[in-house]
């Protein structure tokens, strides 16, 4: 994809973070987007959801397919701009430590249409029962 295109879904991705969901989520995305520089999925159907993995406070996670590689897709449980701010704050935050330690799940995409992290795939699932 060119940059000039990438320019373009990002200002529109932005746009329509503003007016769903204010500055707040609008800047959370900036920082992810621009800054951090994390790749995006600009349309849903270029993925294939495989089911549910599980739920937090804030999201759900689901596997899906992108590019014939799997993945964990977390996205807001409610389209409330609490929830979505949520999914955001936590992409941040992966986004921090992931770059320092190479035992944390990496930040792969954001999801443009969901708001949603694309995260890497942990097929023995939660670390709940190990720990």
């Amino acid at each position: 994809m060119d940059t000039s295109l990438n320019d373009k879904i990002i200002a529109e991705a932005l746009q329509k973070a503003q007016k769903d969901g204010g500055i707040v989520l609008k800047e959370k995305l900036r920082k992810l987007l621009v800054e951090r520089r994390i790749p995006f999925i600009p349309l849903i159907s270029e993925t294939e959801s495989l089911g549910p993995l599980g739920d937090g406070t804030f999201g759900m996670v689901e596997l899906i397919r992108y590019k014939k590689k799997l993945y964990a897709h977390k996205r807001a449980r409610q389209n409330t701009r609490e929830h979505r701010n949520g999914i955001l704050d936590e992409g941040i935050k992966l986004s921090d430590i992931a770059q320092h330690h190479p035992n944390i799940q990496r930040l792969n995409f954001i999801n443009l249409r969901t708001f949603g992290l694309v995260i890497d795939y942990c097929s023995n699932g939660s670390l709940d029962g190990f720990v």
